[in-house]
């Protein structure tokens, strides 16, 4: 054994594949490569067959041998048609997974020493090797269906969650449907930055008078002029897709863009379905409280929207016996000119039956609106049904002073 084996020992260091990184003590004896989990050298990558290849240690060298795979083994870009010995430095390609010799013996084999023109008796001066300069590192392609996909999937996702707030509350905020297009195009570009650095970037470009550089994770195909042996191939690389700049268009424009166009339809559709739609106050005199004989209204608020007016209002029930409020042909919205708006009871958010002493809070959609010059209104319920023998038979709360509306 030499002294170099004896003072390093061989150590595989893992440079392309799932397990880069990876640094693993080469034993002496034979160690399998493949995609099977018994392999002592296991890589799970596209193009590693079950039984891929087989390193032996033995003495002071190491080598190779392809176990007939599927895609071959490849060492320093050049097909293994035999059993190869291995130098440290030397780069083994088993399809999309790459690990490099380190600490084996330095020098297994010399370098020819090229003869120049010299004068007669001159000893021949050996060459230097220049090392080959590393391919540059470069973002591999992007699939645009994924980056698409999921940023269309996350914008979903919240629109849909705005969806069921409406249907479920009078909730009519603008937060989630904001929310939605933004957290589409975020999970658009984390999709592209991650396509971009794990998937095999393209070949970089051919050193000066040489053979193309691979780029890394791609393993290289014989150079010019060689043939691979019958049945065996370079391992398999990754095409299509598009640029990372051109991926980022689409994440800003098809998921921020698209996503803003897709979220204001979504919410369109569902405040009117709803009744949930933003819209402004134009009472000016709120809170009005009427006491009708011991049942205490309270109109807060009365909103102009794009398509109804919405009343909020709380109900206080001070009677000994319950009272119910229906709003189907009950409760009505006038204002001085004779306008008459009627409650919409699916688009409500109300409980028509109040228990003693309970206090109900809701709000009413009329389909319409109050002038908008500006006018004074009153809410009306026009029966109130008493399981007992007191309260009003009506309530009206009148002096609702609503503000001009200017669009």
């Amino acid at each position: 054994m030499s002294p170099e084996l004896g003072e390093i020992a061989p150590t595989l260091v893992v440079v392309e594949g799932r397990r880069a990184g990876e640094r693993v003590p080469l034993e002496a004896g034979e160690t399998t490569v493949g995609r099977d989990a018994m392999s002592e050298l296991a890589f799970d990558d596209e193009g590693v067959s079950r039984h891929h290849a087989l390193l032996i240690r033995a003495a002071d060298t190491v080598t190779i041998r392809d176990l007939g795979s599927t895609n071959g083994t490849w060492v320093n870009g050049r097909p293994a048609h035999d059993e190869i010995e291995l130098h440290p430095g030397d780069t083994v390609q088993v399809g999309l997974a790459a690990f490099t010799l380190e600490g084996a013996r330095a020098s297994a084999v010399v370098s020819p020493v090229p003869v120049s023109t010299r004068s007669p008796g001159a000893a021949p001066t050996p060459s230097t090797p220049v090392p080959a300069a590393p391919a540059p590192r470069r973002l591999g392609r992007v699939r645009v269906g994924r980056v698409v996909l999921v940023g269309g999937l996350a914008n979903l996702i919240i629109v849909g969650a705005g969806v069921a707030i409406q249907f479920a509350t009078d909730w009519t905020g603008i937060g989630t449907w904001l929310a939605a297009p933004l957290t589409g195009m975020v999970a658009a570009l984390v999709a592209l930055m991650k396509d971009a650095m794990t998937r095999p970037p393209e070949p970089g470009p051919a050193p000066p008078g040489g053979v193309p550089v691979p780029a890394p994770g791609v393993a290289a195909g014989p150079p010019p002029g060689a043939t691979a042996p019958t049945g065996v191939v370079p391992p398999p690389r990754r095409r299509g897709g598009v640029s990372v700049a051109v991926g980022l268009l689409v994440a800003v424009l098809v998921i921020g863009g698209g996503g803003v166009l897709v979220t204001y339809a979504v919410a369109t559709v569902s405040g009117f379905i709803t009744g949930n739609q933003v819209g402004v106050d134009r009472l000016q005199n709120a809170p009005v409280v009427v006491d009708s004989s011991g049942v205490v209204t309270t109109v807060e608020r009365v909103e102009h929207t794009a398509d109804f007016t919405r009343v909020e209002l709380t109900v206080r029930n001070g009677l000994a016996n319950t009272i119910t409020l229906p709003l189907y042909g009950n409760a009505t919205l006038s204002a001085e000119d004779g306008t008459t708006l009627v409650a919409d009871g699916f688009r409500s958010s109300w409980s028509d039956t109040i228990p003693p002493g309970q206090l109900r809070r809701g709000t009413i959609v009329f389909t319409g609106h109050l002038p908008d010059a500006g006018t004074v209104a009153t809410l009306s319920f026009a029966t109130v049904f008493e399981q007992g023998f007191t309260g009003p038979q009506s309530i009206a709360v009148g002096g609702l002073e609503i503000a001009p509306f200017d669009g």
